[in-house]
């Protein structure tokens, strides 16, 4: 087996680096599909690439070829050593010339991945045979390319228990036991190799209290005969807190003959709306969450700092520095200016108590906000826009460019004294907010580079701000594992009520809020999403979506990227090719 003590010896690995002589080779381990090491080839690598595609499941494609002494291949037989029935592990190499460094060996190995043969060649000629080889990661087991098609139709989201009484009963299975089912049973991976991060197999479900007489809580949870300072009171229709459930999949997840085990995790991570899912370099199989650092806090309405739409990507770690690196010979710089944008505005419906349906809107600009003149008195500064556009307008002047918006919603808004009125936030159907001109992001400001507007109109859309709810679980008193679920709670260190009529609880369905898209347009369209090329001597312990740190001047490169592919020599006078993309604070 192959030591990898090295990769953890950043010294070493600068050294190596730097080292002005570079003898390569490349070496192929033979496995059987249990993967199970049975030969290996050693040669001379004549061509070949490997290609790491960070947005793809299939992370990890190669071809190479390799002149080896032996002319004994046959491609058709099962029994040769490269044959159809057979998984590859591929390692590229380097003489060990460092003396201080012998303990490591006297080839250092760097692992590539562990690959499928799809698409062998065999030439023979009177200088050698030549073993042409295109391989695809393990995804091509589960995609249906070599593996993973479903022979018959599969339900995934149940499955149907008998009991001793004859009687049947129907449980809905957990996301995770999904993935697991879906790899390890369909796809036929090895279950120490697949790795779940990030899905829970209990998550918080919203419920609403329905009872008709209102309950009162004091400070801690407990129920009370009537209000206490600093408690809570539930009226019927309040969003109560949260139920303790199994972390299910929401509908019914079916699938077809013929349709992949891919097709199946495809579903999930789309329900989980960040997750990822590929083949690490030792062949583990991968779900994951995406890291993206976005802050989903509530902050009331009239609380709302610029810093509130801000996503942080400041505290990830930084794998490599190629800051004054010797290793590169061309850098690329491709801004996008055609995605900044300036003035968002999202639309969506919101249901009145009536069930009839209303427009709702949220609207931010990155704009200059308006100092309010003393003689307006002290009144927000979107009442001031709004006073001053419906003064203009009786003088036929500029209203200016909100007004029209303005002149509609504001009256709904305020009181006589021109002040915000005490409305539930998760009940308004307007609000105007700007991220100050002085801001960070003051160079994309409507003063300075003209108004760029993104409108989104979206169904799902139905409520300005998620409302405020209660964190507490509720638990019922008369379930039979009341007590294992509170020594959990408590063990997690989650507060909760138990009570002892929880028919009178309901799950509360929530739509998406028009914040939460608005952060998601403002970190999407306040950077020029610049994507850098690099070409450089190849470093072979380098993966997709890590963040590295670059700068050159001359093409004004500077900061944190995060690799999205890297392109692979596995010959010696190849050079490596690292696509990525800037990764900054962005409010």
């Amino acid at each position: 087996m192959v030591s990898l003590d090295f990769l953890q010896d950043q010294y070493f690995l600068k050294e190596l680096e730097n080292y002005p002589i570079k003898e390569q080779h490349l070496k192929v381990e033979l496995l059987d599909f249990s993967e199970n090491t049975i030969a290996e080839i050693q040669g001379k690598c004549v061509s070949g690439s490997l290609n790491l595609d960070g947005a793809s499941s299939m992370r990890r494609t190669c071809t190479f070829s390799l002149i080896v002494d032996e002319n004994t291949y046959d491609l058709t037989n099962v029994e040769s050593m490269i044959s159809i029935n057979k998984k590859i592990k591929l390692y590229t190499g380097y003489t060990n010339f460092m003396d201080k460094y012998k303990a490591y060996g006297d080839i250092i190995w760097f692992p590539l991945g562990t690959f499928v043969m799809v698409s062998p060649s065999i030439n023979h000629s009177v200088s050698g045979s030549t073993i042409n080889i295109t391989a695809k990661d393990k995804m091509c087991l589960l995609n249906g390319e070599v593996g993973g098609s479903l022979p018959a139709p599969v339900s995934l989201h149940e499955k149907y228990i008998r009991n001793e009484d004859g009687t049947t009963t129907v449980e809905y299975v957990n996301m995770y036991d999904i993935v697991r089912e879906a790899v390890i049973h369909l796809g036929g991976e090895d279950p120490s190799k697949v790795i779940i991060n990030d899905i829970p197999l209990k998550v918080k479900k919203l419920v609403r209290y329905i009872g008709h007489k209102p309950l009162y809580y004091d400070a801690d949870g407990d129920e009370t005969d009537e209000p206490v300072s600093g408690g809570r009171t539930l009226q019927h229709g309040d969003l109560a807190g949260y139920d303790w459930v199994d972390f299910t999949y929401p509908g019914e997840l079916i699938k077809q003959a013929g349709e992949s085990v891919t097709s199946i995790l495809d579903s999930i991570s789309n329900v989980l709306g960040n997750y990822e899912y590929f083949y690490d370099v030792n062949g583990n199989f991968v779900f994951q969450e995406k890291k993206n650092y976005l802050n989903t806090s509530y902050v009331p309405i009239t609380e709302l700092p610029n810093g509130s739409y801000s996503v942080n990507f400041g505290e990830d770690y930084i794998a490599y520095s190629f800051k004054d690196s010797n290793i590169i010979s061309s850098y690329n710089n491709t801004p996008n200016w055609l995605n900044i944008k300036n003035d968002f505005v999202v639309w969506g419906k919101r249901k009145t108590t009536s069930g009839a349906e209303v427009p709702i809107r949220y609207h931010v600009a990155i704009d200059k906000k308006p100092v309010v003149p003393s003689s307006y008195g002290d009144i927000p500064w979107q009442v001031f826009l709004y006073e001053y556009g419906k003064n203009a307008e009786n003088n036929a002047t500029d209203a200016g460019y909100y007004y029209t918006e303005l002149q509609n919603e504001i009256p709904k808004l305020i009181n006589d004294d021109k002040q915000w009125k005490k409305i539930d936030p998760s009940s308004m159907d307007y609000f105007l907010d700007f991220i100050d001109a002085d801001s960070e992001l003051g160079k994309f400001s409507v003063g300075a580079i003209g108004r760029r507007t993104k409108v989104v109109v979206d169904d799902s859309v139905t409520t300005l701000y998620q409302p405020p709810v209660p964190d507490y679980v509720i638990v019922d008193v008369n379930d039979p594992n009341a007590s294992s679920i509170t020594a959990e709670l408590r063990k997690r260190g989650q507060a909760y009520i138990q009570v002892s009529n929880r028919d009178a609880y309901t799950y509360a369905g929530i739509g998406k809020d028009a914040f939460s898209v608005i952060r998601e347009l403002i970190m999407n369209h306040t950077s020029y999403s610049e994507t850098i090329n690099i070409t450089a001597l190849p470093l072979y312990y380098l993966e997709p979506n890590i963040r590295i740190e670059v700068e050159d001047k001359l093409s004004n490169i500077y900061g944190d990227y995060i690799i999205r592919s890297i392109s692979l020599p596995l010959t010696h006078e190849g050079t490596m090719s690292i696509s990525a993309v800037r990764a900054t604070n962005r409010l």
